[in-house]
């Protein structure tokens, strides 16, 4: 299971908080640190650590796993999939994976076996749903619409 992580830096009396993915961006990480060097000036913590309500000073994306939650409700109501649930069993194009949230683009956050990152997921794309008894809530493959 990938683990969430934010990291933050403490300057004088402010805290500034960063999700890991927005380290990456050279407008907030010039110097192209690596992840191991972040950690040098950085404190590292687990989302599900971090308390609700703390935004990340680049994207301003709340920085918990509620932030990840939270953006499913919206791809739910927005791509009229009430059913959808964090953490549900989700099959693309033959791949079984994990619904972890949703993005800005209304798009699902699937973690595939053997990856270390979320991959960006379109909900209607050759994907199937399944329930915790393994039972297809629904099929948007080709040959098989729902």
């Amino acid at each position: 299971m990938i683990e969430f992580y934010a990291y933050y830096i403490t300057v004088g009396a402010k805290a500034f908080h960063y999700h890991a993915a927005c380290l990456e961006d050279p407008e907030v990480n010039p110097a192209n640190r690596t992840p191991e060097d972040l950690e040098e000036h950085y404190t590292k913590i687990r989302l599900d650590e971090m308390a609700d309500g703390l935004m990340c000073n680049h994207c301003n994306g709340e920085v918990s796993t509620r932030g990840l939650k939270q953006s499913l409700e919206v791809t739910k109501e927005h791509r009229n999939m009430p059913w959808l649930e964090y953490g549900m069993i989700i099959e693309m194009d033959g791949e079984r994976g994990i619904v972890r949230g949703g993005n800005s683009s209304a798009n699902l956050d699937v973690e595939f076996p053997g990856q270390d990152w979320l991959s960006n997921v379109h909900p209607y794309w050759e994907t199937v749903y399944y329930d915790k008894d393994s039972n297809i809530i629904a099929d948007y493959r080709e040959k098989g619409k729902a």
